[in-house]
């Protein structure tokens, strides 16, 4: 029985290292929270009255 060609073979392993690098790369910045910086807190506006922290009771 003749042995089956290679490019088969080939193919999937260029398939297998083109799924892992495309799984690997995101992951990997993920894993690095502080190379993608955070938004600006918003400044907050002025309460309105009659709200929770506006009253003197509490």
């Amino acid at each position: 029985m003749p042995d089956r060609p290679r490019r088969p073979r080939l193919r999937r392993a260029l398939l297998a290292a083109l799924v892992t690098f495309a799984v690997a790369v995101p992951v990997s910045g993920a894993a690095r929270p502080a190379a993608v910086p955070a938004p600006a807190p918003t400044a907050l506006g002025p309460l309105r009255d009659g709200g929770p922290a506006a009253d003197p009771r509490r």
